[in-house]
């Protein structure tokens, strides 16, 4: 099969942002539309990669939309030797008990029906992990929909993990445009389904699409642009509104003395400065009007940086983690243009983990580590920073 441009854009997004690792079972979530049968395919014809060694299963959700045939698409699976599940679900009827104010479907509720059932279904078929077709095309539009209807500026992650139910989730074509897709379909004759759905062709989401296509006839560069724009962490500039005016300095013996003993109240422990080992060379600290209101150490690792650190303890809880972060971030950014910044989370102190989520950090990797005779476990979290020379898009 002709699918070079789609499996080389798989293998960056794998190298970015560590999705698949060997001994995984991926289930991929196949509505039967032509993104998440590309999806199937590819990512079938990636695992057989010489340094690859993973196992993909397909899994088909049937939410109860009529008149939708899948002859062709378990011909093609079996002749390809794809694993291939179909489940039934209720998903349809209860959204036709539950529609919005205008009596149509909820899009929003459909979506987080399908993604509930199809991490059911790969539990079941005994999968470490969920892919969905989501693509770059996808991320933009989301991202202008959670503008103009949120007042925020986000967008799905390429990888994060479901604390809920224990699940990782990836979304590998994010370096995909949706038109690239479409063609691979095409060439290699992919079957798809015609979406069944009464709301298709009629949503917000549809909006988007033709409002975005309607801006690049016009700015044509402004698609590359925007596919960038959601990595480009490093030229992040945006308001941030500081309730404490600080600078950061460097670290004093008598500062990093006075910072162990800081004793942090349960759920705001990000870090225990008294376990926290430091070189006063990496050691800086955040100063208001002579004030200690936070510190920061780091250290080199691979191609990146990891940071340990946290504010005041009497300044948890305010709100204002997020800002400092963002400020350690830019001062590392500046000073050593790290590939990533890496973290150190406890598993069990879920609200650290999700504070790290909101801040960009996702979850890189696992292990274990023994402190006075018990053992622990920890997340490493990361955040990747595009490399704009390396950056196809």
């Amino acid at each position: 099969m002709k699918l070079q441009d789609i499996l080389r854009k798989i293998k960056k997004a794998d190298e970015d942002y560590h999705m698949i690792q060997n001994g995984d079972r991926i289930a991929v979530g196949v509505s039967g539309g032509k993104d998440s049968m590309v999806l199937l395919t590819a990512l079938y014809m990636y695992s057989k990669y010489p340094h690859c060694d993973f196992t993909v299963v397909g899994i088909h959700i049937d939410l109860g939309f009529s008149n939708m045939n899948f002859h062709e698409v378990d011909k093609f699976c079996a002749k390809h030797g794809i694993e291939f599940y179909h489940e039934p679900s209720p998903v349809y009827e209860i959204l036709k008990k539950n529609p919005d104010k205008n009596g149509k479907i909820q899009c929003s509720l459909c979506s987080k029906f399908k993604k509930a059932t199809v991490i059911e279904a790969a539990k079941k078929y005994h999968c470490n992990k969920t892919a969905f077709g989501h693509h770059g095309d996808d991320a933009v539009e989301t991202l202008l929909l959670n503008a103009i209807y949120g007042g925020r500026i986000a967008t799905f992650k390429p990888k994060m993990y479901l604390t809920n139910t224990k699940m990782m989730f990836v979304r590998p074509l994010i370096y995909c445009y949706e038109q690239e897709i479409l063609s691979a379909h095409h060439i290699n004759a992919i079957p798809e389904v015609k979406n069944t759905c009464p709301n298709d062709g009629y949503t917000k989401r549809q909006e988007m699409k033709e409002l975005l296509n309607a801006l690049y006839r016009k700015y044509p560069e402004a698609k590359g642009n925007f596919l960038s724009m959601l990595s480009n962490q490093k030229q992040l500039d945006l308001w941030r509104p500081q309730a404490i005016d600080y600078e950061i300095m460097p670290m004093t013996k008598e500062q990093w003395d006075y910072i162990s003993a800081w004793q942090y109240p349960f759920p705001h422990s990000l870090y225990d400065p008294g376990t926290c080992q430091t070189n006063l060379k990496t050691g800086y600290v955040a100063l208001a009007q002579e004030e200690i209101i936070g510190f920061f150490t780091f250290q080199a690792i691979e191609e990146g940086i990891e940071i340990q650190g946290g504010l005041h303890p009497n300044l948890c809880g305010m709100g204002l983690g997020s800002t400092f972060m963002n400020d350690v971030e830019a001062f590392m950014f500046y000073h050593f243009h790290p590939h990533f910044i890496q973290l150190t989370i406890a598993i069990s102190h879920q609200q650290a983990v999700k504070f790290c989520e909101h801040c960009g950090y996702m979850i890189y990797d696992t292990f274990q580590q023994s402190i006075e005779g018990k053992s622990h476990e920890y997340y490493h979290m990361r955040k990747q920073i595009v490399n704009e020379k390396n950056d196809e898009h």
